[in-house]
Parts: structure tokens; sequence; C-alpha cells
């Protein structure tokens, strides 16, 4: 066969997928020095991948100025940066990743810890604003992988988690430093915070994009012990969304102090109402001081990755990812109280992006609770009040042994919500039906006897 035709065919079975040397010297027909030949002949385009008996060879897939391979960095709790790996985009939309330290693996899929990277929710969409310049789809779920990888190698200095992708946005977070775009002094909460979320609500987002659906922004605090926060905040309280969006983000600040008086790990947070907003300010996991960062990643992407079953309750992928040793037997405890505990506090709102984990080592361990909150009573989107009742779950078989012991602290935190000043009167009315519900269901109804 001619050197043209062999190159040619070369590409054409490459273009399904990476395959190994026996599969090439199969299909083409050649003995292993000729494959050689033709490989060097193409190297240009036709990659090695691995070694020894390990070794591919993949037609390469080159993503506009990015090229085909792509180097990611890992920030360390320090704020030092180390080259963590570097990916390579291959035909038939298939990417090798080969750590620095570590055997590589070919996937048919973007990389989960890449994938974890995709920008979401109220900021994400804010991040997808300040790409406009790369020609990018408007909406993000219109984003392909190479639109993701380009906004993040040119624009994403500052994503949730510990990773960079490419040298771009590399020479960004050292030109800052690793600064944060935004610090202030404590003292300066009160003026600063209503401008930044006038900002927000404008169109012109501040800090990184963490996930999530709540208007929001985020900013490092500058005081003895600097640290990097998230901020929610509510439409203005005068009116009727407003104030339910801040009795609920009351009642977010008191489940989490009653998770962490429970014994499970929980945020921090402090509630401020300032002008004519209130603000849920909670401490970031993924951030270290003033520019240390950690890697994190949530259920849904380890469901998705390491289990691939339908993401049906938090309590059951848990068990799934413990059967595979990838997260502790203690973690799945802490996530089977969680979720009875929202289920009694009319959390409905209990998606897989709002339970993550430390990815720095396996078993990946859970990060604190974050996001819990009766969002059965959250406003609709066209801002109006429907306060449906929120009749009381039956326990899962597997969530009975949890179930005393969350309905005694989810009766503490009904119980706090209809005491807070900070709470209108008319959601603790709420507060209170939802607690004699509670109390009587506690009171009347059967129990696991040990």
């Amino acid at each position: 066969m001619p050197q043209i035709a062999q190159d040619s065919r070369l590409k054409t079975i490459l273009s399904s997928g990476a395959k190994d040397a026996a599969a090439l010297q199969q299909q083409l027909g050649v003995s292993q020095p000729t494959l050689s030949r033709i490989i060097q002949r193409n190297r240009h385009q036709v990659v090695t991948l691995g070694k020894a008996r390990a070794t591919l060879y993949a037609l390469t897939r080159p993503m506009a100025e990015l090229g085909h391979s792509i180097p990611i960095y890992q920030v360390q709790p320090s704020g030092d940066v180390r080259k963590y790996g570097t990916l390579s985009a291959l035909a038939n939309r298939q990417y090798y990743w080969q750590p620095t330290e570590e055997r590589g693996q070919l996937y048919n899929h973007l990389p989960w810890f890449i994938e974890n990277l995709r920008p979401e929710g109220f900021l994400g969409r804010a991040f997808a604003r300040r790409c406009q310049a790369l020609n990018l789809p408007d909406r993000l779920n219109d984003w392909s992988d190479q639109h993701l990888l380009l906004a993040l190698a040119l624009g994403g200095s500052d994503m949730p988690g510990n990773l960079i992708v490419g040298e771009t946005a590399l020479a960004a977070y050292l030109g800052n430093q690793g600064e944060p775009t935004i610090s202030m002094k404590s003292i300066d909460r009160e003026t600063r915070y209503p401008q930044l979320a006038d900002e927000a609500m404008a169109g012109d987002p501040p800090g990184s994009s963490a996930g999530g659906e709540q208007p929001k922004f985020c900013i490092r605090i500058d005081n003895e012990a600097p640290h990097q926060v998230l901020v929610k905040f509510t439409p203005p309280v005068h009116t009727i969304e407003g104030q339910r969006w801040a009795d609920l983000l009351v009642c977010e600040h008191l489940a989490l102090q009653t998770i962490t008086e429970a014994g499970h790990p929980a945020a921090q947070s402090q509630l401020f109402f300032f002008g004519t907003r209130a603000f849920l300010e909670v401490q970031r996991f993924d951030r270290i001081g003033n520019i240390g960062r950690k890697g994190i990643t949530h259920l849904g992407i380890l469901e998705d990755e390491f289990s691939g079953e339908s993401r049906d309750r938090w309590h059951l992928s848990a068990l799934r990812l413990n059967s595979a040793e990838l997260i502790t037997t203690d973690d799945v405890e802490d996530i089977c109280w969680l979720e009875a505990f929202g289920r009694l506090i009319a959390n409905t709102d209990r998606h897989f992006g709002n339970i993550s984990f430390f990815t720095d080592a396996l078993p990946f361990r859970l990060c604190p609770a974050y996001d819990m909150l009766p969002m059965h009573y959250r406003p609709a989107t066209s801002g109006e009040l429907i306060d449906r009742p929120y009749d009381l779950p039956t326990p899962d078989a597997k969530l009975f042994p949890y179930w005393a012991d969350a309905t005694l602290w989810a009766i503490k935190f009904w119980s706090n919500v209809t005491s807070d000043p900070r709470v209108s009167v008319g959601f603790q009315n709420i507060a209170q039906q939802q607690l004699e519900q509670l109390t009587e269901k506690n009171t009347t109804g059967p129990r696991l006897l040990s």
C-alpha cells in the first residue's frame, strides 16, 4: 500500500477513537516496524499516549487557539501552584488525561474533574457574560465541551475548587498574585454589600462563579484572619418576594447553626440587613486564607462518573459511593442525617449539587453542609407566594435510624424560627404550624427501637 494510502487509512481508523498497536496492525495489515514508521510520518496529527503495554495512538483534535493539549494546574492550600497534568483532546470526542505523577487515563467524555468546573446558576451566567468576547453561546446549556475549555482557559482563573485550566488562566492568577476579584474590611460591609448587590442585579456580578440560582457575589474579608465568603442577597425586603427570601435566608442561617449544634459539619454563616436587602454571608470551604484553595466536587459529578445510576436520593448515592470505597461510612451517616433533616424542615431542593466533597485524597471527605433551608416556601418564579401545606414525609427504610434524632433537631429549628425577631410574622405562623405538626407526629408516631 502506498504511503499516502497508509497515512489516510491510519487517520480514518483513528477518527473513531484511540487504538493500541495490535488493533492498528490488524486493521492496516502491517508489521510493528512498519506501523512505527507510519506513526512517525504522521506525528504532527497522531499522538502516542501512555507507556509500554498501555500505549495508545490517537488522532488529535485541535480546539481553536488552545491546540489539542492543555496543561492543568492545581492551586495548593498555601496559594502556590503545581502542574497537575495534561489534558489532550482526541478524535471522536475522547480525552486523554496524563497526571504529573500517575498513569494516564482515556476518557470517552470530558474528565469529571474538568466537567466539575462547568459554570452554572446565577454566577455561572455572569461568567458567561464576561466571556462574550470569545463568541460563545449566550446560554450555558448550549456550551459544548470545547466552549467550556475555551472559557476556562482564557477566563477561568478563579473557578470553584483548586484547578486552573491552561497557561493564560494561570498567568492571570499569578498576575493577580492569587488575589480574588474583590476584598474589603468587615467594617465596609454595610456600604459595599448593597453596592455589590446592585451591580450583580445590573448584570455586572463581581467575584468567581460558584454555582446556584440565588443571587450572590463572592469576596474576601480582610480581617486579622482573612477568609473568602459567598454572599447571598434578597430583593428589597419591602416587597412580598423580598420579605419571603429574607425569611428564607434567616432560616438557612438558623439551619446551619442547628446542623452544627447537632454535631454535623456545616458552613459558618452570618446574617445582615443593609439598606433594603438581607444578606447571608457563608464562609467558603474551597478557599483558605488569602489565596489558598482546596479541591471540591459535588455528589452529582461523582454519581455520574463512578456510579452511573440515576440521581435519585442523597443517601442512596452515598451508599453506592461508599461501596466503591470513594467515601467513608462516617460521611454516609452524615449524609443520611442531612437528608432526613432536610426533608423534615421542608427543604424540597435537595439536588445533587448541594452535597460536596473535598477531592485532595481518597476517600473523598464530606464538605460542610450548605444550602439547607425550607425551599418549599420559596416564592414562585413570578414573585408570588403560593404557600401550599407541607405534609411531613415518611422516612425511607435506610433513613429510619436517623429519623428520630433528625426530628428532634428539626423541632428545635422550627422553634428557633418561630421566636426569631428577624422573621416576619407571616412566616413565623408557618413555622408554628410546622412545629406543631412535627411535634405531634414525633409524639404519636412509631419509633425504631434499638
